[in-house]
């Protein structure tokens, strides 16, 4: 639930921990439980022990047409069957996402509705670069990467809001556009701004900050795991002297 005037990443304080995702729990219902008890933010788990299907490559090509599923992990795909894929299912109810249901089911029942909410999915470069391993062309498989991650992501991102619509919630996408085609790359901005729209707060995490700076509420600068720099959005863009030297850039000209 968003915040009128009031971005979503101010509901977090410094300091707070967070969980990883994966989990190594083959209970799903001892993973959620965890999940909620152990972290000042609960974090809903994904559980690639517990089954192949919750990997995070696995959990991003669920409803791709042409690709299946090998019983430990591995996947294949057929290019012809995904050749000018218009439309992609996100089915919650798959064993893909096992661990999302149950967490959510535990939220609701234990009061979880109205705090901070974690959460992650792999980023469309990552799944493109597998893709592209699969056999599929560099083009082809990164454009149904971003494609596939935007709309699982926002399909995760309101089943969250359905069954905790006071919560907050916190996305974390790791280099989702390192290397992509600048289209591609707009486009995965696009979803970013979009869902902060929303009242989600995305953590992003890139090398190549210039995209980022451009739609963010606050920004961090890490040197060697240090921070060196925090900044307000706004007061970045109007004046980048004290991130540009964080960063070590030159000031853009004109």
């Amino acid at each position: 639930m968003s915040v009128p005037g009031r971005p979503a990443v101010e509901r977090f304080t410094n300091g707070q921990s967070i969980g990883i995702g994966s989990l190594p729990h083959l209970n799903a219902d001892a993973a959620a439980a965890f999940s909620i008890g152990e972290f000042d933010i609960a974090t809903i788990p994904t559980l690639p022990m517990r089954s192949p299907a919750e990997g995070m490559i696995a959990q991003a090509i669920a409803g791709l047409p042409g690709v299946s599923l090998g019983q430990y992990g591995s996947f294949a795909v057929d290019p012809v069957r995904l050749t000018g894929v218009t439309s992609i299912e996100t089915d919650l109810t798959t064993d893909a996402f096992a661990g999302l249901r149950i967490f959510l089911d535990l939220a609701r029942n234990v009061g979880v509705d109205g705090l901070p909410v974690k959460w992650q999915f792999v980023g469309p470069v990552t799944l493109g670069v597998a893709l592209q391993r699969a056999g599929l062309r560099d083009t082809q498989a990164f454009t149904i990467a971003v494609d596939a991650v935007r709309h699982h992501v926002a399909q995760i991102s309101a089943a969250v809001s359905n069954a905790l619509p006071s919560s907050v919630q916190l996305l974390l996408l790791d280099e989702p556009t390192e290397g992509l085609a600048p289209a591609l790359v707009q486009q995965v901005y696009d979803l970013v701004t979009t869902l902060a729209g929303e009242g989600i707060a995305v953590l992003l995490v890139s090398p190549s900050p210039a995209q980022a700076i451009r739609c963010a509420d606050r920004l961090t600068v890490l040197t060697s795991g240090r921070a060196v720099l925090r900044s307000d959005g706004d007061q970045a863009r109007a004046d980048p002297t004290a991130l540009n030297a964080a960063l070590e850039l030159a000031p853009a000209k004109g």
